[in-house]
């Protein structure tokens, strides 16, 4: 376990113990001070005893608190902040003394590839015995799989907003296409080319796109940061909270806005709007002169 120490915790004080180095103890962010000396009780569980909170055991085990951790808070099964790491040859001391069996094995594993392999193989060896393997790459897996659910959602919901967004803009156009009709026949009676009125219809919806979708990345981006601040206050302890647990973690929330998506959601907003107003502006270009100029 020592080994695994500095490359998954950080110290605030003291240090990591040396490799074979015994009678040393790391804790979490509400230990003692360094170099002080300690006592595990054993009773049915291993616990961390301070010398001004006694507590009656069977058998003590004395070490030196050689560093602290900084707070970590809770990351995946459970809250290292409240444990306490020896060396394995410290722990097979205490356990062969109190014949205690363990109760959580940590496992590193050398390739994240082969973890679910291994846990079924740990599973395997265990047998008849009633143990639960946690892998990483499971809850990773899980939250993929919610995050994927809440991903369709929010295409079905898009596509149906796009969908019914088009179908808008082609709406539009075409009253506008039927209310300029008479304009679209002079300006065929003095030469406009086909080509010349689609591209002045697509021009509008050009605009139209642009004009929608400076809007909407910034009404989605001061809407991002308004809920993370609405949802940072609602999740922040309060005074009572702190003062009855003072290892309560504050959550903040921060919008991850990336500006390719951004640029993206753009171009695809001008898109749509060139798609859907094809059909109106390829209507005002194939309109007979004589007859736009006698509609009223």
């Amino acid at each position: 376990m020592m080994e695994i120490l500095p490359q998954r915790f950080i110290l605030t004080k003291g240090r990591f113990p040396r490799e074979n180095e015994r009678g040393k103890i790391v804790l979490g962010y509400k230990a003692s001070v360094v170099n002080e000396t300690i006592v595990a009780d054993v009773g049915d569980n291993v616990t961390l005893s301070m010398p001004a909170l006694p507590t009656m055991s069977t058998s003590n085990f004395n070490f030196t608190v050689s560093g602290v951790l900084a707070k970590g808070g809770t990351s995946g099964i459970t809250n290292f902040d409240y444990w306490a790491f020896i060396s394995i040859e410290d722990a097979l001391n205490i356990i062969t003394k109190k014949d205690k069996p363990y109760q959580i094995i940590l496992v590193k594993v050398s390739n994240v590839q082969d973890a679910d392999r291994i846990a079924k193989e740990i599973e395997k060896y265990f047998g008849s015995y009633s143990v639960t393997v946690f892998v990483p790459t499971a809850f990773t897996r899980q939250v993929n799989n919610i995050l994927s659910l809440v991903q369709m959602f929010l295409i079905a919901i898009g596509s149906i907003s796009l969908i019914v967004a088009g179908v808008g803009i082609m709406n539009i156009m075409t009253v506008a296409v039927m209310e300029r009709t008479r304009e679209i026949g002079i300006l065929k009676a003095v030469g406009a080319k086909n080509r010349t009125v689609l591209g002045m219809f697509l021009t509008e919806a050009l605009l139209v796109g642009i004009i929608g979708g400076l809007i909407g990345e910034f009404t989605g981006c001061l809407f991002s940061y308004g809920l993370a601040q609405i949802l940072n206050n609602f999740l922040q302890p309060n005074k009572t909270e702190l003062l009855e647990r003072p290892e309560t973690q504050s959550i903040k929330l921060t919008p991850a806005l990336s500006i390719t998506w951004m640029i993206i959601a753009f171009m695809f907003a001008i898109i749509i709007c060139i798609i859907f107003g094809l059909y109106p502006a390829r209507k005002a270009s194939k309109l007979n002169p004589v007859e736009a100029l006698r509609y009223e």
